[in-house]
């Protein structure tokens, strides 16, 4: 029987609570190892014994963690995307039947800036993502998030085209904005090509070409620049306050 079959066979006995494991790489292959979940609330969440996951390691090498859910949610949630995000370990999900695999995000701060593939768009779709907003993955394909892509004839602004369909909706100004606002600037450019998060004490996070992603100060350039301001529908409800001190947590390492 493979790993997949024998997590799927131990996962689906029992529908009520969140079940849990670890997969150990071995010199053999990969074995999966039943763990206790001993979350308060195993209806919603889960949680390993620390001890069982430095046995695991001393085992092997931890190949991922593995849970499941129960309340139809085939999404990993924020709390699992956040400590993903701090154990950097591969997840696997189980819903519904189905055995899905998840690889964490790369660290927010100090990314290497590739136009299309690693830049401020990423960086402001991964602090979402953490908050557990799933936001599409444009790719340089769809026509745009090329080199100089706000440049060419007849070009349009992506952020504005899609802001709204990804949840967001339009805020007065500066005076109003709050933790998790996003602003959408002009960056040498006539139309809106840039995007910071706002994390509050005038701080921003965002990810400039030539440079590392990271946190600055809301400097009066991107203030002149700005284009227009916007907050998530959700934002209430979103655990904004709790990615945005991983992220002030977090050290750049510089190559």
């Amino acid at each position: 029987m493979s790993i997949e079959k024998t997590i799927s066979a131990y996962m689906s006995g029992d529908r009520n609570n969140e079940r849990c494991g670890i997969v150990i790489e071995k010199s053999t292959g990969l074995i999966f190892k039943p763990c206790e979940n001993i979350h308060p609330y195993p209806k919603e969440a889960f949680l390993i014994n620390s001890r069982e996951i430095i046995k695991a390691s001393i085992n092997g090498k931890i190949h991922a963690i593995v849970h499941s859910h129960v309340n139809g949610n085939n999404k990993l949630s924020s709390v699992d995307r956040c400590v993903q995000y701090i154990n950097r370990y591969d997840y696997w999900l189980f819903c519904d039947g189905e055995l899905t695999k998840h690889k964490p995000i790369d660290k927010l701060k100090g990314r290497v800036f590739n136009e299309g593939y690693v830049d401020c768009y990423d960086s402001f779709r991964d602090f979402y993502y953490l908050c557990g907003v799933d936001m599409k993955k444009y790719s340089p394909d769809e026509g745009y998030r090329i080199p100089d892509w706000h440049r060419k004839e007849g070009a349009k602004s992506p952020f504005i085209e899609n802001l709204s369909k990804e949840g967001f909706y339009m805020i007065e100004g500066f005076n109003d904005m709050k933790e998790g606002d996003v602003i959408i600037s002009l960056l040498g450019s006539n139309i809106p090509n840039h995007s910071l998060v706002y994390i509050g004490n005038n701080e921003v996070f965002h990810h400039l070409p030539e440079r590392l992603s990271g946190v600055e100060v809301l400097r009066d350039y991107f203030i002149k620049m700005k284009h227009s301001i916007w907050r998530h529908k959700d934002s209430e409800n979103l655990p904004i306050s709790d990615v945005i001190n991983l992220l002030k947590r977090e050290v750049t390492i510089h190559g």
